[in-house]
């Protein structure tokens, strides 16, 4: 059996996940926080159970883990990367112009925006 399913359904699934799964160990800080962070420190690391699961630094570099990287390709494939993109810059206020995916070896992708 065969289904179809719209952009728009497919980005609301993927962004019920990301709300589910991967939001930060204690929720999100304010925007204002993330930018003041950002502002004075090299990098900002994002945890789930105390796991590092991305990062940002470098002023707009997202990097995401291997684990969350194996997790979203198994589930999305790479429909997954615009809706992270525009989820952790809605909720950190923090703009992000390449994202870095790593195996468990090596740099395996960079997307520029």
């Amino acid at each position: 059996m065969k289904y179809s399913i719209t952009n728009k359904r497919l980005d609301d699934v993927i962004l019920n996940y990301l709300n589910s799964n991967l939001v930060p160990d204690g929720g999100w800080s304010s925007k204002s926080d993330y930018k003041k962070t950002a502002s004075i420190a090299y990098s900002l690391s994002f945890d789930m159970d105390d796991e590092d699961g991305y990062s940002y630094t470098d002023g707009d570099k997202l990097i995401i883990e291997p684990w969350v990287n194996d997790k979203l390709y198994s589930l999305f494939n790479e429909y997954w990367i615009p809706v992270f993109k525009k989820w952790f810059e809605d909720n950190t206020g923090l703009k992000v112009r390449m994202m870095l995916y790593y195996n468990y070896r090596e740099l395996i992708w960079v997307e520029r925006f």
